[in-house]
């Protein structure tokens, strides 16, 4: 994709992972106790632990789901959020990746 077609793209945000970014990410943050992975509208998930003198209201988060509306907490570890995910699909991740597969097919083709 050129800078032209990047700019139009009403899709498409830089997240930002400096000091500064993280913060402003962070002020966002929706905590959810039972979050769990939508495979629609999950665009990252990042394994951390901020923190706990910088963001003492979430000193025991574990993982950041980025959605393209939203960004959510949880206490879960990642492995259980993917593995929760695993079990919800009944055939794993199998169906995920072959559309995904074909969706780069259709963008290289146009």
């Amino acid at each position: 994709m050129n800078k032209k077609q990047e700019s139009n793209c009403a899709c498409c945000q830089v997240v930002d992972f400096s000091k500064d970014g993280f913060k402003h990410l962070m002020r966002h943050a929706v905590f959810e106790r039972e979050a769990k992975i939508d495979i629609c509208k999950t665009n990252l998930i990042l394994n951390f632990r901020p923190n706990e003198d910088e963001y003492p209201e979430f000193a025991r988060i574990n993982a950041m789901l980025v959605e393209a509306d939203r960004v959510i907490v949880t206490q879960k570890q990642t492995k259980r959020l993917i593995n929760e995910l695993i079990e919800t699909q009944g055939i794993g991740l199998f169906v995920d990746r072959a559309c995904l597969g074909l969706r780069q097919k259709k963008a290289s083709l146009l």
